[in-house]
Parts: C-alpha cells; structure tokens; sequence
C-alpha cells in the first residue's frame, strides 16, 4: 500500500490560490487494483481533496496535453467521502474507464494513472457548519483568524437538511485583510442558497459580493455569510467557505524611511500593495500607530508603487513630513502621512505573464496565466498597434478568464473584442465592445480557442491598459463536485490601490 502524507499543509501556513494552493500529485497505476491512504496529522483533517484520472496517449504513465482527462464517479465518490477525515484510504483500480474519442465515437478505456489535488490540512477546530447551533455560539464567541464555514456537517457527501435561515459573521479587523474562496463556484455564481455581504465599517450598510474577493479592513467591519436553505431543496448542494485573516505592516511615516519587496527566482512583483495614512491633521516627530482616520497615497509612492511591478525585487522609500495628495476620500487630500503600510505583493511566475500588444499575434498555450496589455502596465500605454492574442482551450477544457483591471478610452473609442472559435471555426462573440468588459467580470468558454483584440484610438485618452487573468481546467461530465480550481486572482475590486493581497500565487511548475 503507497501511504501519501501531507503533513505542512496547514490552513494557516498554506499559501493562498486563493486560500490554498493547488499542489497535485500524479500516480501511475502499474496493477489493477492499488490502494493510497491520505492523511494528516494530529488534530486535523483533510479539506476537499480532489482527483482526477487520465488515459495516456503516448501508452506510458506520463501526463500530456492529448490525453482522455476526466473524473470517474466511483474515484469522486471516495474523494468526497475523505473530506473532514484525518485519514482515508482510495482504492484505484485501472477497471475504472474514462470515454474518449470526439463526441458521437467515444470508446471506453480504461485508466492509467491518477492526479490527487488540494491535499491540504486544516486544524478539526477550525471547521464550522452553518446549521449548527452549537459551531455558530462557537464562532461568534472566538476571534479566528482562519477556518471553514460549510453548510451542513457531512458536505459534499450528502445535502444540507436544516431549513431555515442561518447566519455567520466574520469580523474584519483595522489592519487587515481576509481572503476567502467559495466551493462549489460554477457559472460566476455562489451557490444555490448562499449569499455574502461586506459590511460598511462607516455605515454598517452591507452591500452583496458576487464574486470570490478579498475585504479589506479599512473600508469593511465584517463579512456576512447567510445561507438560505428554504426553498428548492432539490436543487441545493450545499457549499464551504475558506477564509484567512492577513496582516497588514505599518511603518512610520513622520521620519525618512525604506523597505524593499522581493520575490524568489524566475519570479517578479504582481500588484504590490504601498498605502499612506493619517493620523491626525499635525507634523508631529512622534509615530503614533493608533486608527487610521485617512488612506491614501503621495505622488512618490504611486511612483515607487507603479515602478514595482514586474521587478524580482524593488525599494520604496519616503522622506517624512510628506502629504496624502491621492485618495478616494476628498477629506484626506492635504493630510499628513504618519504611517506607510503594506499588505504585501503577489509573486508571479514570468512564464506565465504575457503581452497582448507586441509586435506580432500573440500564441498562448498554458494551464494558466497573465494577460497584460503591455509590459509598462500600469503606467499609461501610448501603442496604436493593433494588438492580438490568441489563448489555445483545447478539447474537453474550459477556460475561465477574468478581467481583473481594465482602463481604456473614457469616450468608447478603443475597441476591444474576445470571441471563441470552434472547431467548425464559429465566432461566437463574448465582448463585441469595450463597454461591456468591466472589472471583476469572468468568462467562461468551451472548446477551440479564445481571441482577444485591442485596437486604440489614434486619439485615446486610455490609461493603464488592462490585465485579464485566465485559467484552462478539465471539463467532464463525470466530475460531480467542483473543478480542481475556482479561479486564480478573481478579486478584482474597484481601484487598483485597493485590489492588493499578500498572497503569490500558486503556479508551481504546473506542465501537463
């Protein structure tokens, strides 16, 4: 029996993509019938492992872009049944068959190998369900910093069987961010009676989120996560929400000072988050770390910011007794900068970043990646080229795309277009115009291949470009529960000073 332990993988340490990353372990089947244990260790359990199964085009137990992919019920219904377990034992049996072959001619085949994913481990305390009495005192009487919120105790096994309204707040302290990702997460949408709202810190408002995000604590005092089991029962499936506190670095901002970001190898800066605040209308010597009452930057930390992006590593520096002169607070223009902080940067692979406008049409095939309008982003873009990129799904994949900041002529006059075109070479359009691309939107396509076009304005009055995030994931009919991955950096929020995490992403050297 082959044992799998995943013993650093915990909740708190793991990084984020968004809450987890998505370390997969391929196994060759050599016999017809193999037994895996997956396990964690003391006190904790498994959180919503996945697997997959593929049929090797070249006939050994190697993974490519040509194979028949999908999940078996028989290996999901094991997969489902290890959730919430500090171990489990997976039979996998090459009996197990996957139909290839286009549609209309598919033929049976029989597996040869495996991809076990998500092998994370979260602390048992740290679980709560939403129809629990008792896990909701629990959780309004704690200040967890992570943990999972799921509908019913036996998710995704079975259906949530309480039916009424239920409720859980997460707070969201000054200082800090919480990132959270949403399973299952299908179509852009949550799941069938689930709704989350930010609650206003100023207001107390609370105002819906539609997509996988991340809160910040300046602007938000809790996230509330209501789930409404009462109607459609039928239809419901439940869902689990992964949530993390991250901390903001403040540093003094009264006297000269100087910090450095950096990334490790073959990888740069992504979004560095750099913010001014004040406390206080006075130039005082002192460094005083008390509320924030304004938010903001000055022209040589926007500068430094911009000049961050896409460098393995960078220094932002500050002189003291300096102004907050960029806000979207009109109150806080003037203020004196007392405190400069960080929520740290993303690092991304430069493999996996591309330029949609260069000199020529842009060939993409890869699992996942960055599209950037152009390598100076986010400073503005003066190239009237017309730019083109061409983004490979392949067959049985769908690729998820979401356009994460975008910036083009105020007057329409830019033209951006994405369609995807099948195999019998259709057009079918996604974006027919650049009004219709707004930040934070997701595309979902099937099959063929996705084009993107930009063509600017003589005359555009354009600014930063755009950046769209996309990520190609297996699309079978076998799979039951949610794909591997629910997207990459879908928290894509109004203002690119605030769209910041700490997290890098979770690329790894992912090469099928």
């Amino acid at each position: 029996m082959d044992m799998i332990y995943y013993l650093i993988g915990y909740l708190g340490a793991a990084c984020l993509s968004f809450v987890f990353c998505e370390e997969e372990l391929t196994k060759c089947l050599k016999s017809k019938r193999e037994k895996i244990q997956i396990a964690c260790p003391k006190g904790n359990v498994l959180y919503a492992p996945s697997i997959s199964a593929g049929v090797s085009e070249s006939g050994r137990c190697t993974r490519g872009y040509g194979d028949c992919t999908g999940t078996p019920r028989a290996l999901q219904h094991q997969m489902n049944a290890c959730s919430w377990k500090k171990k489990c034992d997976v039979i996998l049996s090459t009996n197990n068959v996957l139909p290839c072959g286009t549609p209309g001619s598919q033929v049976n085949k029989n597996i040869t190998y495996v991809v076990i994913g998500k092998l994370n481990c979260i602390p048992k305390d740290r679980t709560f369900s939403i129809c629990s009495k008792k896990d909701r005192h629990l959780f309004t009487k704690s200040d967890f910093t992570v943990g999972v919120i799921k509908s019913h105790k036996r998710f995704p096994v079975n259906r949530p069987t309480c039916r009424k309204v239920r409720e859980m707040k997460i707070p969201v302290k000054l200082n800090s961010s919480v990132m959270f990702e949403v399973s299952p997460f299908k179509h852009n949408t949550f799941p069938l009676g689930l709704n989350i709202y930010r609650v206003e810190r100023e207001t107390t408002t609370s105002t819906p989120l539609y997509n996988i995000t991340v809160v910040h604590g300046n602007t938000t005092s809790a996230i509330r996560v209501v789930a409404d089991f009462r109607w459609k029962r039928k239809h419901l499936s439940g869902f689990m929400l992964a949530f993390i506190v991250r901390a903001v670095i403040k540093q003094c901002g009264r006297r000269p000072g100087e910090m450095q970001l950096s990334c490790g190898r073959n990888k740069v800066i992504y979004f560095p988050s750099i913010s001014a605040s004040s406390v206080g209308r006075s130039f005082s010597q002192n460094c005083t770390y008390g509320r924030s009452t304004c938010g903001g930057l000055t022209p040589s930390l926007l500068v430094q910011r911009n000049s961050c992006y896409w460098k393995p590593r960078c220094s932002i520096d500050w002189r003291g007794r300096e102004r907050i002169l960029l806000s979207r607070d009109s109150s806080c223009i003037g203020q004196p900068v007392a405190l400069v902080g960080s929520e740290g940067h993303r690092c991304v692979r430069e493999e996996n970043i591309y330029d949609l406008c260069s000199n020529c049409t842009r060939f993409i095939d890869a699992s996942w990646g960055i599209v950037r309008s152009h390598p100076q982003y986010p400073w503005f873009f003066t190239s009237h080229t017309d730019c083109k990129a061409i983004i490979q799904i392949g067959r049985r994949r769908v690729l998820t795309l979401t356009i994460q900041d975008i910036n083009l002529d105020p007057n329409g006059r830019d033209k951006l277009t994405m369609y995807q075109v099948g195999r019998n070479g259709e057009r079918n359009y996604v974006i027919s115009a650049a009004k219709e691309a707004r930040i934070g939107r997701v595309i979902t396509v099937q099959d063929g291949k996705l084009v993107i076009r930009l063509k600017r304005f003589k005359r555009s009055k354009s600014g930063r470009g755009l950046v769209l995030v996309f990520q190609r994931e297996i699309d079978s009919p076998y799979e039951t529960t949610t794909p591997r991955t629910e997207g990459i950096v879908n928290d894509a929020y109004r203002g690119p000073e605030i769209r910041l995490t700490n997290r890098m992403l979770c690329s790894g050297n992912r090469k099928l």
